[in-house]
């Protein structure tokens, strides 16, 4: 398919894809040989289901109505790339080029090759500089992305990830403590549910199943500095964690039937659709980068010794 780059230590086994957006293609979690990530079998699944496998970065992440974007008197025209209405969906990154900077067995620095960036100017208005790494340190599985706004106008920005969760393993997934969202028929947010509204919500802060749920819903946590979702295999005894810091506050669960073999959970900066909805920006996580500003991520995955 792809040319790989190896990351390996006694914890995990990550398979990076620097020509198809940068993305971890596949992870294993060595103690136990568990597959966490949905990896295609061909080039044919991954053309097409291309967000569906391994770990795309989205950058603008989720959706937005119409592909448009309003601030000031600044505005962007996105693609309407989006089957589930004339909007956008997910950004210019998660398949696009990327340069290796350094590499080493247990860490790996990419930038956006030099046709990258143009793209991401054209459709952002504004230069960018962009710095994903992947780096393992004994238990740890480390993922920083940072994006520096290098223009002279403010910009949008709303990050994430679209994780595959592979369910060949008999996980028991819990979220954080939060609020999930009404969602309309376009899959757009409405608004935040009122306690009891979803009852299929209340309890995925505790244990549960993911091949019980078929969803594509918007969820917001409570405490967002960092946060933590779990990973249980009961029958074998196994946890995996994986950490989120701010300014990621915002999770996406997709699962498109019942006999589906996995589950997205994608970790947001902002909620699907932020730019457009009326709400403060501390639910909906809407921001943007000022000339010169800087914003880190980190996610971090960990194997408890």
């Amino acid at each position: 398919m792809h040319d790989r780059v190896h990351l390996e230590n006694s914890y995990w086994a990550v398979t990076l894809w620097p020509q198809w957006g940068a993305t971890i293609g596949q992870l294993i979690h060595v103690p136990s040989q568990h597959a966490l990530i949905r990896g295609p079998l061909t080039q044919q699944d991954l053309d097409r289901e291309p967000y569906l496998f391994g770990m795309p970065l989205l950058f603008p992440a989720g959706r937005i109505a119409d592909g448009q974007c309003h601030y000031g008197t600044e505005h962007w025209q996105w693609p309407r790339n989006d089957t589930a209405g004339p909007n956008h969906l997910h950004g210019f990154l998660w398949n696009k080029p990327f340069d290796i900077q350094m590499k080493s067995e247990t860490q790996c620095v990419l930038t956006p090759a030099t046709d990258t960036l143009s793209l991401l100017t054209h459709y952002m208005h504004q230069p960018l500089a962009v710095r994903v790494e992947y780096a393992l340190t004994q238990q740890f599985l480390k993922m920083r992305a940072s994006f520096t706004n290098l223009g002279r106008r403010e910009i949008p920005f709303g990050f994430g990830y679209h994780l595959n969760i592979c369910l060949a393993t008999g996980w028991q997934l819990s979220l954080p403590p939060g609020r999930a969202w009404i969602m309309g028929p376009d899959l757009m947010p409405v608004r935040l549910a009122r306690p009891g509204e979803l009852p299929h919500a209340e309890w995925l802060h505790s244990q549960w199943n993911p091949r019980d749920l078929v969803c594509d819903m918007c969820y917001t946590v409570n405490s967002p500095e960092h946060h933590v979702v779990g990973f249980e295999d009961a029958d074998q005894h196994q946890k995996i964690w994986l950490h989120a810091f701010a300014p990621f506050g915002h999770w996406v669960l997709y699962r498109p039937h019942k006999t589906a073999d996995f589950i997205s959970v994608e970790p947001y900066t902002w909620v699907h659709n932020a730019p457009h909805l009326p709400y403060p920006p501390k639910l909906t996580g809407w921001r943007v980068l000022k000339p010169g500003e800087k914003v880190e991520t980190l996610l971090v995955w960990e194997s408890p010794i």
